[in-house]
């Protein structure tokens, strides 16, 4: 497991993937938060896009499906 420390102490060069997405305002609570399930659909979007542009994957003809087989949200602050 990564330690606690490592991942606070991580800034965005740290990342070689970087994708803006917006989102929508049904997204957040009255409190402005994004809701919790919001951030698998942002996932399932993200990783999707990587395989098109980056992996050269077209889903409508490709016999090859991609699969997030893990996740988990670490919130850090």
């Amino acid at each position: 497991m990564v330690d606690d420390q490592d991942v606070k102490n991580r800034r965005r060069p740290d990342y070689p993937y970087v994708l803006q997405y917006r989102t929508r305002w049904s997204d957040n609570d009255q409190y402005s938060h994004m809701n919790n399930s919001i951030y698998y659909h942002l996932f399932d979007s993200i990783v999707n896009t990587y395989l098109i542009e980056q992996c050269g994957l077209i889903p409508k003809t490709s016999p090859l499906i991609g699969l997030v087989v893990s996740s988990f949200c670490r919130v850090s602050s």
